[in-house]
């Protein structure tokens, strides 16, 4: 799936659970490995496994094999 930067994306994540995210570029989910999502929720996310704490805007450890992604509103619009 090709996504936009600036889509909207809705993660279920295996270790920091589900999320809203945003595309910091155009990527392929087919291609990469890992994903190119920063936080865009106001709620900050907590690691299962560390202790690590992201907030809005910080790019987020997405790797493909531990989470799914779906859209949820396209970057522009379209």
């Amino acid at each position: 799936m090709k996504i936009k930067e600036g889509t909207l994306l809705n993660v279920n994540h295996i270790r920091s659970g589900k999320w809203v995210g945003i595309a910091t570029r155009d990527f392929d989910t087919d291609n990469e490995p890992l994903y190119p999502i920063a936080l865009a929720q106001l709620k900050p996310v907590d690691g299962l496994i560390t202790k690590a704490r992201w907030v809005k805007g910080d790019n987020m450890p997405c790797r493909k094999t531990l989470c799914i992604i779906q859209v949820r509103e396209f970057a522009n619009g379209h």
